[in-house]
């Protein structure tokens, strides 16, 4: 059959090697390696980072298949060239996949500025070559299953190949951060609030191992530039001349050195649309502009119930959701208990003026 390729059982975040498959409520999702698109970061404590992901999957699937019933997915756009994701002109060895599953890169060999033609040409076939390794893995895997299990036998491959709603990514980022990259038409944004609006009525939150979901609009690279470009995309959608809006930028910068905290919030803040009388607001802000640099990855996106939702924190939405039910159940009890109390002292009056009146009666019977 070729090439044998082999792939190491990857150990549980825990520590312990797993030996059983996870259960999924069946939502579909790809693994990917880069984030890349419109999704949402998931803060989660370390360690529990895929668990985490993985109930928010479940969640996220519930509440996709309600906003968008019959939507059809669009292809998700090619990922950036990076070396963690496509190798051209070297072979990636079994030493090379561990260390990308590790969030290390892959050192491109030095080249010469100009090439000959016919160097072209051969450099052109030996990438086409390597590229093609990846069809040659997925029809021997094909071919394996079509062998294993009659219920894949006869699947649908336009099925097999329809894009995911969404894209898991675990590996290659910093401790207690995962993302889920969300196939368009559907809103990363809108399917926040679902969630969150959902804890904020039943008072719980079903993604016990998530601290914080911070949707994304888009992301780009982590450079002024590219911040600058996607700004002036994304902004003047939030903010239009009609409406004026106050706003605050959130800024969050992680495992990065080279944009600064307060050379990034001047950028951000220069592409907010000068037309339409919109102004900074710090304290109780209409939108929030968030922006989320994660290594060499720049996710921005505008949301809006900053305050209401809790930062984006399901957990301390259904605290104070709790409290306050307790409390009204306090005054509740509170209440009954008076009532209860002032009609036993409407008893005891009115008794009491019963046996005033027959003394009185008394003494005039006996007079």
């Amino acid at each position: 059959m070729g090439r044998d390729y082999k792939r190491k059982r990857e150990d549980d975040r825990d520590g312990a090697r797993s030996h059983k498959r996870g259960h999924h409520n069946g939502s579909k999702y790809n693994k990917a390696l880069t984030m890349n698109g419109p999704g949402i970061f998931l803060t989660t404590a370390k360690g529990k980072e895929r668990k985490a992901a993985l109930q928010l999957l479940d969640v996220l699937g519930e509440h996709a298949k309600r906003i968008y019933p019959d939507v059809k997915l669009e292809p998700l756009r090619e990922e950036r060239k990076d070396p963690s994701v496509t190798a051209r002109r070297r072979k990636l060895t079994e030493e090379d996949m561990d260390a990308l599953m590790n969030g290390g890169t892959l050192e491109e060999p030095d080249e010469p500025e100009h090439q000959a033609p016919a160097q072209d040409e051969a450099a052109e076939a030996e990438g086409g070559a390597e590229n093609d390794l990846q069809a040659q893995l997925r029809a021997e895997l094909a071919e394996l299953g079509a062998g294993s299990s009659g219920a894949s036998k006869g699947r649908d491959k336009s099925q097999a190949d329809a894009p995911a709603r969404f894209g898991l990514v675990t590996t290659g980022l910093v401790d207690c951060i995962a993302f889920i990259r969300v196939t368009p038409p559907q809103d990363p944004i809108k399917l926040t609030y679902s969630i969150l609006e959902e804890v904020e009525q039943t008072g719980g939150a079903r993604c016990k191992f998530v601290q914080r979901l911070t949707p994304i609009a888009d992301t780009c690279a982590a450079n002024y530039d590219a911040i600058r470009t996607l700004s002036n995309h994304i902004l003047p959608q939030a903010f239009t001349a009609g409406i004026p809006r106050t706003y605050r930028i959130e800024p969050r910068i992680r495992m990065h050195n080279v944009v600064k905290r307060e050379a990034l919030i001047q950028v951000v803040g220069d592409c907010v649309p000068s037309v339409g009388g919109h102004s900074v607001n710090l304290s109780e802000p209409e939108v929030v502009i968030v922006v989320e640099i994660i290594k060499n990855v720049c996710g921005i996106s505008v949301v809006e119930h900053w305050s209401r939702f809790k930062r984006f924190n399901p957990a301390m939405i259904a605290e104070e959701v709790n409290k306050k039910r307790e409390a009204g159940d306090a005054s509740g009890s509170a209440g009954s208990s008076n009532v209860a109390g002032s009609r036993v002292l409407v008893h005891s009056t009115e008794e009491a003026t019963g046996l005033e009146e027959k003394v009185v009666e008394q003494e005039q019977n006996f007079l």
